[in-house]
């Protein structure tokens, strides 16, 4: 069965560190979704949580885009969408119930995606190329 065939409701999370190739295996998945015409919506957790000032208690913004994560979702279900990628990081596993929780309780499958160092700092190089202090981070 491939994903998301057969499946009413779910939400494949994919998961790895920074410049593992996250968003291209998400837009590769979103590509196989509209081959299939089933709808579906890519959701960059990276994106929906970058805001700044930071607050003083959530300095990564999580708590923020776990917030944005359910009204997202609330809002693309309610246009028809019942099939989600994530593109993220979870760096603890203690925090899949919360991800379940601002999905909804669809089933939450976690992919994680890896890639060498040297293509990762290759793909970070690239990205940053003229931000230096993102760089040096």
């Amino acid at each position: 069965m491939m994903l998301g065939m057969g499946v009413e409701a779910m939400v494949i999370f994919i998961n790895g560190t920074v410049g593992s190739g996250k968003t291209t295996a998400a837009d590769a998945m979103g590509k196989m979704f509209e081959k299939k015409r089933v709808a579906h919506a890519i959701i960059d957790l990276d994106l929906i949580r970058w805001a700044w000032p930071a607050a003083p208690d959530d300095p990564f913004n999580h708590e923020l885009e776990l917030a944005n994560l359910s009204s997202l979702i609330s809002n693309y279900t309610a246009a028809g969408i019942e099939k989600f990628v994530l593109a993220g990081v979870l760096e603890d596993a203690r925090e899949i119930p919360r991800y379940k929780e601002a999905v909804g309780g669809r089933p939450l499958v976690i992919a994680r995606v890896t890639a060498d160092e040297t293509i990762r700092k290759t793909r970070i190089r690239a990205r940053h190329e003229r931000d230096s202090s993102v760089l040096r981070r």
